[in-house]
């Protein structure tokens, strides 16, 4: 009896571990299905075409890149400041001239055969360039190019450093964080020993954003 009783209490604990082995597994796949759908959204399968999602940040790149997906086509965004002899190059590559102190906005979708706009302002000692395009290709030439703002005293050249250590704002707070911070933290630490900077714009741009 010992032994029969023995028997059927193994068989009950197998059949409830069965059971809680079945419910686990449940609880699994709803998660795993979950995810599986979280990330469909992220990768814009459920998202309105108009949405423009951030996805992916090349990081420590300059000019910064952002990809995105647009009515479900990969696309890039840049947005940098270069440096004024560096328009030649940019001018070249989208074959056209700047010819005006005002902003320019230029859609080179038709005549390059994918979507290209951009946008160019003369402003802080270069030119602020803004580019949506869904060429990997035009992104990388640019890339390539290894292009750079215009230094500091350039950009700002009646401003005193020293005055700045607090909180900025206005046009030189736009600066700092759209603009030289991307640049800046592109640079390796030879590369920033190396920058032509004066001691005062150095001392602050390493107390902002450090090594």
């Amino acid at each position: 009896m010992a032994v029969l009783f023995l028997v059927w209490l193994g068989i009950l604990v197998l059949i409830g571990l069965r059971i809680i082995f079945m419910k686990i597994k449940k609880i699994v796949e709803f998660f795993i299905e979950k995810i599986i759908r979280n990330n469909k959204q992220l990768l814009n399968l459920n998202i309105p075409q108009t949405s423009r999602e951030i996805l992916f940040n090349f990081n420590f790149l300059y000019p910064k890149v952002k990809r995105y997906i647009y009515n479900e086509r990969e696309s890039y965004y840049l947005f940098f400041l270069i440096h004024k002899e560096l328009l030649p190059y940019f001018e070249s590559l989208f074959n056209f001239e700047y010819v005006s102190e005002k902003l320019i906005e230029l859609d080179l979708s038709k005549t390059f055969g994918f979507d290209l706009k951009i946008r160019i302002i003369d402003d802080f000692g270069g030119y602020i360039i803004e580019i949506e395009t869904t060429s990997k290709q035009m992104v990388e030439g640019i890339l390539n190019k290894r292009t750079y703002p215009p230094s500091p005293e350039i950009s700002f050249p009646k401003l005193n450093p020293e005055e700045y250590y607090g909180s900025l704002q206005g046009n030189i707070d736009f600066w700092f964080n759209q603009l030289w911070e991307p640049y800046w933290k592109s640079l390796s630490k030879e590369d920033k020993t190396s920058l032509p900077l004066t001691e005062s714009w150095r001392e602050l741009i390493m107390f902002k954003f450090g090594e």
